[in-house]
């Protein structure tokens, strides 16, 4: 079932996309790409501050891998036509889900692998004393 819903929200975007221009707007894209990197930052660490020994590295797989998808681009394009706005927020939505997709999403293995977080076993408990 979420395979077909997540497909059906792919091909409403391929059919709302094309009626979008991202001209002139790459500055907005950045900065709400920036701002979204850095508020979901701040909100994790947060978040896990109070958690004693909760590893750095841990920290940062779920900064890095907090992947946006198709949720918030459903909710964009559930806005009314008429509403003032309803480009930009689609440009920006698909823009910031874009951009987790792509390289969040294909990087996140090379993180954990720097990290030593990829072998078996390893990241799933506290990290062994050596």
């Amino acid at each position: 079932m979420t395979l077909i819903a997540n497909s059906l929200i792919f091909l409403m975007i391929g059919l709302e996309i094309k009626n979008i221009d991202f001209t002139d707007k790459w500055i907005l894209i950045l900065a709400a790409i920036a701002t979204v990197l850095v508020a979901r930052t701040v909100a994790l660490y947060a978040s896990v501050f109070w958690i004693k020994d909760f590893p750095g590295s841990w920290k940062a797989i779920l900064n890095w891998g907090g992947l946006k998808g198709s949720l918030s681009i459903a909710l964009a394009l559930s806005l009314p036509s008429g509403f003032e706005g309803r480009e930009d927020v689609l440009v920006l939505t698909f823009s910031v889900v874009l951009f987790s997709l792509l390289v969040q999403g294909l990087s996140i293995k090379r993180l954990v692998v720097k990290l030593g977080l990829g072998g078996e076993g390893r990241g799933r408990t506290q990290p062994e004393s050596t």
